[in-house]
């Protein structure tokens, strides 16, 4: 009994990797340094998650960005089961 409960568990799991990026600082039109990402405009040391659902953070070296709830990366739908986004980069599994 324990192992079908234990298997049905494990396959409801839903795995997530994680995907990342980055890119060089420039200047805007000040000659301060920022990042540009999507086009949203960042100051160096400011973090932000973007509309685009990346966690960005800004450096005078150029940002690094990762990709967070349904943009984070490859995500496993168990069978029968696909993948609905919500508001603010959520999301949740209904059944096919």
């Amino acid at each position: 009994m324990f192992l079908r409960v234990a298997v049905l568990v494990m396959s409801l799991v839903v795995t997530v990797r994680a995907s990342c990026h980055g890119g060089a600082a420039t200047t805007n039109d000040a000659g301060e340094p920022v990042c540009v990402v999507d086009g949203e405009e960042l100051a160096v040391d400011e973090q932000r998650v973007t509309a685009t659902c990346q966690d960005c953070t800004c450096y005078l070296s150029g940002y690094q960005c990762c990709g967070v709830g349904y943009n984070a990366g490859s995500i496993g739908v168990p069978d029968g089961q696909r993948l609905v986004k919500d508001d603010n980069c959520a999301f949740h599994l209904e059944p096919v």
